[in-house]
């Protein structure tokens, strides 16, 4: 999706907790570091998806970060206070 929509931020931010979740924190950081100068795309969540970019950023440059599993209980993957 990343590849197709370089500046939609929800694709960047998904990128990025995919990458947390396999253990692979310098690109989910370079993903986050995207999404800081991209301008709002029109999707009204950008705002919200911005300020979770930040969050997630300041968590794993701290070591914070916690990662979930794919197939983990009930198929939910969580990440600190998010979960899809």
């Amino acid at each position: 999706a990343v590849a197709l929509n370089p500046s939609y931020i929800f694709h960047r931010l998904e990128l990025a907790r995919i990458y947390v979740d396999t253990d692979r924190p310098e690109e989910a950081l370079a993903q986050l570091e995207a999404i800081v100068p991209l301008a709002p795309t029109g999707d009204v969540l950008d705002p919200r998806h911005k300020a979770e970019a930040a969050e997630l950023e300041a968590e794993l440059r701290s070591g914070e970060a916690v990662s979930g599993s794919f197939g983990g209980a009930n198929g939910v993957t969580t990440c600190r206070n998010w979960s899809y």
